[in-house]
């Protein structure tokens, strides 16, 4: 379950978005891989100040990390195979 930018919850979509110091959205991003299952976050880390790793799951058992530039570019994404068990 996650939020959508209007207020509302769903399943299966994952949003990330980027504040300025005064509140103020610089902009908003839907990070859904192409063929996922549903998609529902797990974490997500800043490492520096230039990359934020968001880390999310499908309901088909996948597990996908992504790199995203603090401009809200997905750099890339990498899609590893779990078992639903395995998920935390």
């Amino acid at each position: 379950m996650s939020g959508n930018p209007d207020g509302s919850i769903t399943y299966g979509n994952v949003y990330l978005a980027k504040y300025n110091s005064s509140g103020v959205q610089q902009w908003a991003l839907k990070v859904n891989p192409p063929d996922t299952n549903g998609l529902f976050p797990l974490g997500f880390n800043m490492t520096d100040s230039t990359n934020l790793y968001l880390s999310a799951a499908d309901f088909g058992g996948n597990t996908f990390v992504s790199q995203v530039s603090t401009s809200g570019t997905i750099n890339w994404t990498q899609k590893f195979q779990t078992s639903t068990s395995e998920l935390g």
